[in-house]
């Protein structure tokens, strides 16, 4: 059951639905009136960070996870459910409760076509239970999810999952346990697979580097360890019953969406 509204109170009404703070304020008594959920609230959880500035075939990897995001939202808007979306970068980020109909998707378009929205620090700093001397827990966008999300929601992931670490495979066991998750990995060709041997310029925008392919080991350490990331994707999905799958920036997300799910 979700809050529908206030009103005043009938001869019938449940008492412990009183709505106290109103009642005070007019000088009548009201009461809260509640409506069965019907929709199924689906989240989207959107990588915009610094890392995901990248690429080198068609888009970066942020511009592909917002074009999945965009696809989704609007797959969730077509099937009736409710969309909740949380947008992040680095520190900043922009929290969208679930809305029904077309609110929902365009609310979550607004805020990917315009990163300034995201706003900083709008996270509460969390202490550790039974530790004491311990310094605060910076929450990470994955936690704020977690608190978040109720039981039996729908949530897709899409990040390059970079920072993937122990804590946070345990949150997203957690939330595995109640609710549907799918892991949708945004990578670029380059971070599979290094180009043919050679010495080949990179640039962040400000400076320059070279990017030295020349060495086979290198080539070979580049590809074993993309191919463990994604592993160790696979086998977390495997193991707690999630689903994943891989976004290339080489190619639009329509085509990759439609084959992973």
């Amino acid at each position: 059951m979700e809050f529908d509204e206030t009103r005043i109170y009938q001869p019938g009404d449940e008492i412990r639905h009183m709505d106290w703070r109103v009642t005070a304020r007019s000088g009548q008594p009201h009461v809260k009136t509640f409506i069965e959920e019907r929709e199924r609230p689906v989240w989207l959880w959107v990588d915009q960070g610094p890392g995901m500035q990248f690429g080198t075939r068609r888009a970066w990897k942020s511009v592909r996870a917002a074009e999945a995001a965009t696809l989704l939202a609007w797959a969730a808007v077509d099937g009736g459910d409710r969309l909740g979306a949380m947008v992040f970068s680095g520190e900043r980020h922009r929290e969208l409760p679930p809305r029904a109909r077309h609110v929902g998707a365009l609310r979550l378009i607004e805020t990917l076509s315009k990163p300034q929205a995201l706003s900083a620090g709008t996270v509460a700093t969390t202490r550790q239970a039974d530790r004491p001397g311990t310094a605060p827990k910076k929450p990470t966008p994955l936690d704020r999810l977690a608190q978040l999300v109720r039981p039996g929601s729908l949530l897709f992931l899409l990040s390059d999952f970079a920072d993937l670490n122990h804590q946070q495979e345990v949150l997203l066991t957690r939330l595995a346990a109640h609710s549907e998750l799918l892991l949708g990995l945004v990578f670029d060709p380059l971070e599979a697979e290094l180009p043919p041997p050679g010495r080949y310029p990179v640039s962040d925008g400000r400076q320059i580097s070279l990017l030295d392919s020349r060495s086979r080991q290198q080539l070979l350490a580049h590809q074993r360890q993309f191919e463990h990331h994604w592993q160790r994707l696979q086998t977390l999905a495997r193991r707690h019953r999630m689903r994943c799958l891989q976004l290339s920036t080489a190619q639009p997300a329509l085509p990759q969406l439609l084959a992973g799910l």
